[in-house]
């Protein structure tokens, strides 16, 4: 299972926006954003859709992208993962 409470935080301040209005944005209460930001509760379907509309990003793809594990894909899409890795990591640091 992946946490993406990292994730959901590196997307709000690469979009410079504090927790209240990200939250605002996302729909949902500061407490559930700080409750996700912290790992203590995970983002629904509806919310990981909001998220790619708020950020123009996957919380699930963008999470494997900072700790991939290359050995659990297949050889002939691991060139191409690490490719989409490479473009996520500078889009996002």
């Amino acid at each position: 299972m992946r946490h993406l409470g990292k994730t959901a935080r590196k997307v709000r301040l690469s979009l410079e926006l504090s927790q209240a209005k990200m939250a605002k944005q996302l729909g949902i209460s500061i407490v559930q954003l700080s409750k996700i930001e912290n790992d203590h509760s995970m983002p629904s379907p509806n919310l990981i859709e909001k998220y790619r509309e708020v950020g123009n990003v996957d919380l699930y793809v963008m999470d494997w992208c900072e700790d991939p594990d290359m050995t659990a894909l297949p050889i002939a899409v691991r060139e191409a993962a690490a490719e989409l890795r490479n473009a996520w990591s500078k889009e996002f640091d």
